[in-house]
């Protein structure tokens, strides 16, 4: 089995560094007996020898070191110091450098230990915030032993998670699995994060990041630091149930909370949190004069030197793999990395509106959450994912928007009222001879102008059949113009210019619209079809609607690796995505029409859903959450004997695409009940 680098990013800045962090820390010698000052003596030679094992893949960890020292000054009681060698601390303290960085966007803001620009202070100030704003009552809890409980399957596999930090993955494998010498013999640690190890704050912050999670979603405000934590409720009935979803978290990973110190408190009754008492609307920190260590109880001496040359060995692959295998890992091919087991994936969530005004979207391993004042609203996986669509104050985090980038996951961004902005969107596909296809297309003014046809006559005939399923349900005295439109059809079709291609287009439309809007039973007046700004509420809908539609195809073509801005019918145009344009006209009628009438006779909005800002309307934000909520159960239900819209979208976008590829003639979309064929997506709305 070929070697694999361990060195990751790692480069001699880094280690230069890390090494005046070592020397300022200074502490005793590891389990191999060489001081810092001894380290320091010969610095070029030790970086060189381990780089040198890094590159080759060979580097192994010496064992922690063994120290017992008093709890407190004085008690009987002690904990347990697992200390690195003077060579592993230089180079934990490289990696944990890198792995803070790409993990600190990650961790949620309730965590306030081992983290830049926060301390005791920020977390202490945090509480009297969560008071102020009326969480008065208060559950305390501490894990028993935490960082001697930590197990390590789970660690690793929360670790694993992080795809962003996994260039480290051999190397945290062997330091959380690593063993321990007592003085007198070598053991394998168990279970625990070492204290006294410079990774010791990074993984004990990995290990209890999805508790910040599963507490963010319960009706309370956590502070945490590091293993110390206190959630504050507005009522006893929260408070007891947070305790209860606390110990049940706990159970789960393996921990337990010390009975002792966990219970409920008050504010007025008093209690302690991070050495400050808090009592009512004051908080005390004790003045503590006589502050001392606790003393050494036990140290181990050092290994003979024979036994540590002996334990750098290298191991054999098929010690390694056994190793692995025991701990549950897996290896997927060969000189690539081992990777933990996946929980079988969940039912996928295609789409996810965000409307939530000032929520963030973060990255969380592999996961994205959606958060707003220190509560997580959505925890769900990102290969769930195709589209996330963001409403108005939303911030989404630069490694979440990176993450979307690499999973080739559109996101597009509308004003809160949904306007369009922009998209983010991944690079085009590599099939560079199809977008070559597509922009001949676009200049063959024959080809293009057959399509065209095609186009508007389905778009027409669509239109007409909505017309006629309304005027079947519904018959008055209205004359409903289906002959007329019938015409505009078959003139379309004979259409020698893509100027009388537009009138004919033109006059069916405005002979749909003059009526289908009839069958609408709001309070609200149809002044007829009024575009750029909307000037009523009717209009407003539509063109909400019609945006999201084109909006989502354009996501499809762009999948594909087509270009949405490069279309046959709609002509170029600065920021126009004419193919999205193109394409999603056969579906303005049966799925954009009909959703915004069944809408308003349905009563989902009314007048006060509405606000008018410089002559134009908008809809107000909770409206606007009710309105994408049924746009998209509107956009993946399937109607007995035909296929849902968003099926049909992506099938009208595949067909185009292989057209382009010479292996099919393109047709567009025809709203008729003899397909069929289940979409099987769904969403969430934020």
């Amino acid at each position: 089995m070929p070697s694999i680098s361990q060195l990751g990013s790692l480069s001699r800045t880094d280690f230069a560094s890390a090494w005046e962090r070592v020397l300022f820390n200074a502490g005793c010698a590891g389990a191999d007996g060489v001081t810092v000052n001894r380290f320091g003596s010969r610095l070029e030679r030790e970086i060189d020898l381990l780089w040198q094992r890094l590159v080759e893949g060979s580097y192994r960890p010496l064992p922690l070191l063994l120290i017992e020292i008093e709890k407190k000054a004085g008690q009987s009681a002690t904990r347990q110091l697992l200390v690195p060698s003077v060579r592993d601390r230089l180079l934990q303290t490289a990696v944990s450098r890198h792995l803070s960085r790409s993990l600190e966007e990650e961790l949620l803001d309730v965590s306030f230990g081992y983290r830049p620009g926060r301390g005791v202070d920020s977390a202490v100030a945090r509480v009297q915030q969560w008071r102020d704003r009326g969480y008065a009552f208060v559950v305390e809890a501490d894990i028993t032993g935490y960082f001697d409980h930590v197990d390590h399957t789970l660690l690793l596999n929360e670790y694993a998670e992080r795809e962003a930090s996994r260039e480290f993955d051999a190397l945290l494998r062997a330091w959380v699995r690593a063993d321990i010498w007592d003085g007198t013999q070598i053991r394998p640690m168990q279970r625990g994060i070492p204290q006294g190890s410079p990774l010791s704050p990074v993984l004990a912050n990995l290990f209890l990041a999805d508790f910040d999670t599963a507490m963010a979603q319960q009706p309370g405000r956590l502070v945490r630091y590091a293993d110390d934590f206190v959630m504050m409720c507005r009522s006893q009935k929260d408070a007891e149930a947070i305790l209860a979803a606390m110990e049940a978290w706990m159970a789960e990973h393996q921990l337990t909370l010390k009975e002792e110190k966990t219970g409920l408190r008050h504010f007025g009754e008093g209690f302690t949190f991070l050495g400050v008492f808090f009592h009512g609307e004051e908080a005390f920190q004790p003045w503590k004069r006589d502050k001392r260590d606790g003393r050494i109880v036990f140290m181990a001496k050092p290994m003979p030197a024979r036994m540590v040359a002996r334990y750098l060995e290298n191991r054999s692959a098929s010690e390694m793999e056994e190793a692995f295998a025991a701990a549950g890992f897996r290896q997927v091919a060969p000189g690539q990395e081992y990777l933990s087991p996946r929980a079988p994936e969940e039912e996928p969530v295609a789409y996810l509106y965000v409307t939530e005004q000032g929520a963030v979207v973060r990255k969380s391993g592999d996961r994205f959450l959606v958060e707003k004042d220190g509560q997580v609203l959505l925890d769900l996986p990102y290969h769930k994912l195709e589209a996330i669509l963001v409403f108005g104050g939303v911030q989404i985090t630069s490694q979440a928007l990176g993450e979307m980038l690499e999973k080739r996951i559109t996101v597009s961004f509308f004003s809160r009222n949904g306007r369009y902005r922009g998209s983010a969107v991944a690079p085009l596909g590599n099939d560079v001879q199809l977008r070559m296809n597509q922009y001949a297309l676009a200049m063959n003014e024959g080809e293009s102008l057959r399509m065209s046809r095609q186009l508007v006559q389905a778009k027409l005939a669509n239109g007409r059949l909505v017309l006629a399923r309304y005027a079947n349900r519904e018959p008055g005295e209205t004359v409903i113009p289906l002959d007329a439109i019938k015409e505009m059809v078959e003139r379309a079709g004979g259409a020698a210019t893509r100027e009388e291609l537009l009138g004919y287009e033109g006059s069916g439309a405005r002979l749909y619209f003059g009526h289908v809007m009839g069958f609408q039973k709001s309070e609200f007046v149809w002044p007829g079809r009024v575009k750029h700004p909307s000037t009523d509420p009717i209009n407003a809908l539509l063109s909400l609607i019609y945006t999201i539609l084109w909006q989502e195809l354009a996501g499809m073509l762009e999948g594909l690796g087509l270009d949405p801005a490069c279309g046959f019918f709609h002509q170029p145009d600065f920021g126009r995505r004419s193919l999205a344009l193109d394409l999603v006209e056969p579906f303005r009628g049966p799925a954009g029409d009909r959703l915004v009438i069944t809408m308003l006779n349905k009563k989902m909005v009314g007048a006060e859903d509405f606000y008018e800002h410089e002559k134009s309307v908008y809809l107000k934000t909770e409206p606007l959450r009710t309105v994408v909520e049924a746009y998209e159960k509107w956009m993946i239900h399937v109607p007995e004997g035909r296929m849902a819209f968003r099926e049909a979208m992506r099938r009208q976008a595949e067909g185009f695409a292989r057209h382009l590829q010479k292996k099919g003639e393109w047709s567009p979309y025809l709203w008729v009940p003899d397909e069929g064929k289940e979409c099987f997506t769904s969403s969430v709305t934020i």
